[in-house]
């Protein structure tokens, strides 16, 4: 990369970013820069020209002794005093301000990533390097670059310093120029150590983005509620301590070789800064033993040199600062750039009845060589009722995840009323599917947004109820603090209530069935509930998804005697297809064996004669 297109997008490129967000959530952001530049420089002015005065009135109080001069002096301390006092309060304001705003615009990056993140194709949510970018966007905006705010202030200092550093040579140019060739040789050799510094930062980084990822795994993740069962229980707390110490030696490797590498450089940056504070020293000492300064000038051209070369170096120093954390906040822009593989149409679905056809269909995920499924031939039509039996492993969930166009086929076609799929617009292809996944999730909403999955205004409460009397999860519902406007899980309200199994289960359902939509997906929809509570489940299914086209995943096979057709995956196909009636009577069938071997199960329990559910 040329200097002319590291220039455009290590610096233009996020500050135009941060200016349009700016801009966009909290323009008077700027304004209150703005007021702390004017702050700044007249804080060095009158940091440098108030001692001189201060200082050359008692010299001549000590010379003459008059009282005009120490009235001159009172006055000179009440008014640096006054304006200084007035300067700090008016800095403490914006700076209050600014802290505030900088928590609203982080908020909106973060808003702005998790919404990128959640309309990427989902293959991207099971891709590695996918999630090492995803991090290193979320690092990228954190304190690497210190977000928006983080951005401009390195912005802020450059110009406002730009200025102080104008105005003092400008004093100095008139006074002692020479001064200003020993702060700048000063400053290029301390710029030179810390280009150095930030080229060894910006490596460290790049490793990091991983190790971070996993380092967030296992000291956040892990110590979520759910996986205290199984650690407490296996006795795992030493296994997971072991893996979070592995992780935290390597990032403490890295931290440390990078900290061992700027260290040199440092001792460099401050070894030749000592000797250019010695020469400005001796410069002007010398000049004032020939008796060409007051000591009043002494202490302002000492000022102003310490006020050159802390501006020149903050204007250096700035501008490695916004490269470097141009380079971090690049992260974030780049994910947000990212494309995603999945392309879609604008056709739009039209009447209520609709077939879905696998033609000839293969599909192997990405970065895999092995085909999951193999020449899938089958047809949904509308109102039927499918069941997806088979062995783990057998292709069933990669079935439904195609179905729902969480994948594209990798060959062949799947067909909506004899069109391609990726012909229909997005938002019109999901309105036809409701699905539930045997790993679907609880959020800490409440239960009424739990189902509607939108905003509490656009729910409707007769459709909640109603779903939650055909589940029969109303009168659970009717008995808890607060209604449907309870809180699921206690992560965020201590009021809130824990589900158990079976109930997550059924508010699962629930939503399913308040979408309304054309085709029903169950994939494991009762792996929690006991058999008989499963029972009840099958037994209503009709009356739950009524006419709508139904596609059921389950490894308990009395589900499939409430379906339509049966569709049996074995080795990454659909080996036999038909009803009940026709399966459980091939020879050798592979339904067959498994339904007579959970048959024989129940039987042995005596559960068969009480409760048929698998007669």
């Amino acid at each position: 990369m040329n200097n002319r297109e590291e220039i455009k997008k290590n610096i233009i490129k996020p500050m135009v970013y941060c200016f349009k967000t700016v801009a966009k959530v909290r323009p008077s952001l700027f304004v209150l820069y703005i007021i702390d530049m004017i702050m700044k420089f007249a804080s060095t002015s009158l940091g440098l020209l108030m001692p001189k005065f201060i200082l050359d009135e008692i010299v001549l109080i000590v010379k003459e002794g008059t009282d005009k001069h120490l009235n001159l002096v009172i006055l000179y301390v009440i008014m640096h005093l006054g304006i200084s006092g007035l300067m700090n309060l008016v800095n403490a304001y914006t700076l209050n301000i600014k802290s505030w705003m900088q928590v609203e615009l982080d908020l909106e990056l973060e808003v702005r990533l998790t919404s990128k993140s959640v309309s990427m194709s989902y293959e991207y949510t099971e891709d590695p390097k996918f999630l090492d970018k995803l991090q290193a966007a979320r690092d990228g905006i954190s304190w690497y670059s210190g977000g928006v705010v983080g951005m401009l202030n390195q912005y802020y200092n450059l110009i406002s310093n730009i200025v102080v550093c104008l105005g003092v040579n400008i004093l100095l140019i008139f006074t002692c120029p020479v001064l200003i060739l020993i702060q700048a040789a000063g400053i290029a050799i301390e710029a030179y150590f810390n280009y150095r510094i930030n080229s060894i930062e910006l490596e460290a980084f790049s490793k990091l983005s991983t190790a971070n990822r996993l380092f967030g795994y296992f000291f956040w993740d892990l110590s979520r509620p759910e996986h205290g069962k199984d650690i407490r229980l296996y006795e795992s707390k030493k296994m997971m301590a072991d893996k979070a110490d592995e992780f935290v030696d390597g990032m403490c490797n890295i931290w440390s070789g990078t900290s061992k590498r700027t260290r040199r450089n440092q001792y460099g940056s401050n070894f030749f800064n000592t000797l250019k504070s010695v020469g400005s020293y001796l410069y002007v000492g010398v000049k004032a033993l020939m008796g060409l300064y007051t000591i009043g000038n002494i202490q302002m051209l000492i000022s102003a040199c310490n006020q050159v070369y802390e501006s020149v170096k903050t204007v250096a120093f700035s501008i490695q600062e916004i490269v470097k954390k141009g380079n971090y906040f690049n992260k974030y822009l780049d994910f947000l750039e990212i494309e995603s593989d999945m392309k879609f149409g604008d056709k739009l679905l039209e009447g209520r009845n609709h077939t879905i056809e696998f033609k000839h269909v293969y599909f192997k995920y990405p970065r895999s060589e092995e085909y999951v499924l193999k020449d899938i031939n089958i047809t949904l039509n509308q109102g039927e009722h499918l069941s997806v039996v088979g062995l783990n492993g057998a292709g069933k969930t990669t079935f439904i995840k195609l179905l729902c166009r969480l994948y594209d086929v990798t060959e062949g076609e799947i067909l909506l009323d004899g069109c391609n799929i990726n012909l229909y617009s997005e938002s019109e292809y999901r309105k036809l599917i409701s699905v539930i996944f045997q790993d679907f999730q609880i959020l800490a909403f409440s239960l009424r947004e739990n189902i509607a999955l939108t905003e509490i205004k656009n729910t409707d409460e007769n459709r909640i109820v109603e779903v939650l009397k055909r589940t029969g999860l109303y009168e659970d519902a009717m008995s808890l603090k607060c209604g449907l406007d309870t809180n699921l899980t206690k992560q965020y309200d201590r009021q809130g209530t824990q589900l158990s199994g079976g109930q997550s289960q059924k508010v699962a359902i629930c939503r399913a069935l308040y979408k309304d939509a054309g085709v029903v997906i169950l994939d494991e929809p009762t792996a929690a509930l006991d058999p008989v509570a499963e029972y009840e489940i099958y037994r209503q299914f009709e009356d739950l998804v009524g006419g709508k086209t139904a596609v059921y995943i389950s490894h308990r096979l009395s589900s499939c005697q409430f379906c339509d057709k049966i569709a049996v995956f074995s080795e990454g196909t659909i080996k036999e297809y038909g009803t009940h009636a026709e399966l459980v009577k091939l020879e050798n069938g592979i339904y067959a064996e498994m339904f007579m071997e959970q048959a024989k199960y129940y039987n042995d329990c005596g559960i068969g004669k009480e409760n048929p559910v698998m007669a």
